[in-house]
């Protein structure tokens, strides 16, 4: 049977405690449970840069 290496991109919300890595393990262990699907791993992430909080004036 041929096989077939799919990359995807997702894009995710969640929780500032949660990694994206952990994340991903999660997302890996429910791609393994589908029919056919032999390998799931994290390749590379990117967090988009967070908007700058200007800084406090305290007088």
């Amino acid at each position: 049977m041929p096989r077939t290496a799919l990359y995807l991109k997702v894009e995710v919300e969640h929780d500032p405690h949660e990694t994206p890595e952990q994340l991903a393990e999660e997302m890996c262990r429910r791609l393994l449970r589908l029919h056919g699907v032999r390998a799931a791993e994290l390749s590379a992430f990117v967090a988009p840069p967070q908007p700058e909080t200007p800084p406090s004036s305290s007088l």
